[in-house]
Formats: structure tokens, C-alpha cells, sequence
């Protein structure tokens, strides 16, 4: 209230309501870059995980900034997991700029395939737990009726002294 205090006519009170909330800082623009740059996809989706980015970069064009599309691309690598090395390394090495539409596309490609092999490494993992647990069960098997033997050795030993 205290912003429209003086203000003669509702046109008055609305142009100086707008001058104060429409514009934004410096700060926030820098606030919202550094957001940009430092955002972390963690255990999100690439979906989810670029909306995040994108939020930021409407922000940032909303409050003036440019944010061009390869300026974006660059920033959404700097978030994403060592697992994405290798399309960040195609995608980089390009001699034309990409849509993000495009980039999109590729992030998704790439998740795919390394969910394909986390998924392929589980199941190799898993049935080396199996084939490890009936090998440790039958070798536990056969060390029980091993020790029974020897026991019985051992008995069999006492009785002929």
C-alpha cells in the first residue's frame, strides 16, 4: 500500500505498482544464471529435469536476458551425470547449432540407453548372486559331509588305538 500513497488517479497508483514489481534486479538475474548453470538432474528423469532449466531460461528472457539455445545446451551438460558423458561429447563436437527440441531428443536417446544397460548389468548381476549363492550352498553342503568325515575318521582312528 505504502508504494501507492500520493498517487492521484487508479491509472497513477497501477503505473507506479508496475514500475516497482515488473522490473527485475540485477540480482535476481544473477541469482537465476547461477541457477541455471549449477542445476543437477540427480535422480530426476531428463524430462523432469529439464524443466527445471527451462524455468529458469523463461525467466531469464522474461526479465530481458538472452539465453540462446546453445547457451542453454551448455548449461543443462553441466547438470547431467558422468553416464551422459559420451552424447555430451557428440553433441559438443557438432559444427551446427542444435534445437533444443532436438537436444531433447538426444538427452532422451541417451537415458534410454543407459537405463538399458544399468537394467542389462542388474540382470548379470543378479543371476551372478544366484549362481554364486548355489554354488556357496552346495560348497557348504559338501563341507558339512566333509567335516562329517573327518569326524568320523577321527572316531573310527581313536577306536583302533
Amino acid at each position: 500500500m505504502e508504494h501507492v500513497i500520493g498517487c492521484k488517479t487508479s491509472y497513477e497508483a497501477w503505473k507506479c505498482l508496475q514500475e516497482r514489481f515488473s522490473s527485475v534486479s540485477m540480482v535476481r538475474v544473477n541469482q537465476l544464471k547461477t541457477e541455471l548453470h549449477t542445476a543437477q538432474k540427480g535422480g530426476d528423469s531428463v524430462d523432469k529435469f529439464l524443466m527445471r532449466p527451462k524455468g529458469i531460461r523463461d525467466q531469464l528472457v522474461y526479465a530481458g536476458e538472452k539465453v540462446t539455445d546453445n547457451d542453454f545446451i551448455i548449461a543443462v551438460f553441466s547438470g547431467l551425470p558422468a553416464d551422459f558423458e559420451m552424447i555430451k561429447t557428440v553433441i559438443l563436437v557438432r559444427d551446427f547449432p542444435m534445437s533444443i527440441k532436438d537436444f531433447r531428443a538426444q538427452l532422451l536417446v541417451a537415458e534410454g540407453s543407459i537405463e538399458s544397460r544399468m537394467h542389462s548389468l542388474s540382470s548379470s548381476m543378479s543371476a551372478m548372486v544366484v549362481q554364486g549363492q548355489r554354488l556357496g550352498l552346495q560348497g557348504f553342503q559338501g563341507f558339512e559331509h566333509g567335516e562329517s568325515s573327518n569326524s568320523q575318521r577321527s572316531q573310527v582312528s581313536l577306536s583302533n588305538d
